[in-house]
């Protein structure tokens, strides 16, 4: 597994971390992301000013996870927003790597 940036021109990784995000809070949280399209966009904007997109991808460059981060205090503190693990991989340290 590695972890590297994920960019705007990563289209394949980006559809991949959005279904993760619509999959992961579906049963807690269902109208966070209650489609595709939405979640397209909240990655989207993870690319933004001040923050941060990075993915967990095993050798064959399937996206395991995603986070976003936000910068908050003068850059001391990054908010994580959101972070999802697909569901076969949770519990096995890849939202802890």
């Amino acid at each position: 597994m590695q972890i590297i940036d994920l960019c705007p021109e990563a289209l394949d990784a980006i559809q991949q971390a959005a279904a993760l995000l619509v999959e992961g809070f579906q049963e807690h949280w269902p109208n966070a992301w209650p489609d595709l399209d939405s979640a397209v966009e909240e990655v989207k904007e993870s690319f933004g000013a001040e923050r941060i997109s990075r993915i967990a991808v095993d050798d064959e460059g399937v996206v395991l996870g995603w986070i976003g981060g936000i910068k908050q205090y003068n850059g001391n503190v990054w908010e994580l927003h959101p972070l999802v693990v697909r569901s076969d991989c949770q519990g096995k340290g890849i939202g802890r790597a």
